[in-house]
């Protein structure tokens, strides 16, 4: 299979949980595969067009755990966030899309997630146990750019497994953020823009 489709392996951190998650997997992939015609009917601001989001009970698959970890988001209308979208627009388009001083911390809002994954340009193929601890999901971009992994990683983690490997990441590697509040605040106020550089060169 994975010569054939993108995946993203995972260390599984507990069974009980991973059935949880590929029962949210396969939910996900019946609705988002069936409603992919449906996507045209949302541009054209069609009357019969039913988002998927609000459309299904989503809640209702996450246990416990995965609950809290959607409660804990970085909240962009504090003032580290505002902090945040200030210096975003400070600094150059091709390290504020690249580099992860810019992946804020904190998880995505549950809403933010299922919403990329259903617009993201890509079929939902699997997700399955493949040895004793480690389970793999695999999905078919339709076309590139198809919308980033991002969400699928956020999905397989909040059910408290950790990713080992993402077939769509440069390097093959996944980066934790490096958000850095005090030098944000800081290069806002001297209005400057964000560079890699600045996190070895300069003391906070």
């Amino acid at each position: 299979m994975k010569d054939e489709y993108s995946y993203i392996e995972f260390t599984i951190g507990n069974l009980d949980r991973f059935a949880c998650l590929q029962k949210m997997f396969e939910k996900l992939k019946e609705v988002k595969n069936n409603w992919l015609p449906d996507i045209y009917l949302k541009e054209k601001n069609d009357l019969n067009y039913s988002d998927p989001v609000d459309s299904f009970p989503w809640k209702n698959y996450l246990d416990r755990e995965a609950a809290e970890w959607f409660a804990n988001t970085f909240d962009f209308d504090s003032e580290e966030g505002i902090i945040y979208w200030k210096l975003l627009e400070l600094t150059k388009p091709e390290i504020r899309s690249q580099h992860p001083f810019f992946k804020t911390p904190g998880n995505w809002y549950f809403e933010s997630m299922l919403d990329a994954i259903f617009n993201g340009d890509y079929f939902l193929i699997d997700l399955i146990k493949e040895k004793k601890n480690q389970g793999c999901l695999y999905y078919k971009p339709r076309a590139y750019p198809f919308g980033g992994s991002g969400s699928l990683v956020e999905l397989i983690k909040s059910f408290g497994n950790k990713i080992t490997y993402d077939s769509s990441q440069k390097n093959n590697s996944v980066k934790d953020s490096e958000w850095n509040f005090e030098l944000a605040k800081k290069l806002v106020k001297e209005g400057i823009g964000f560079t890699p550089e600045l996190l070895q060169n300069r003391n906070v």
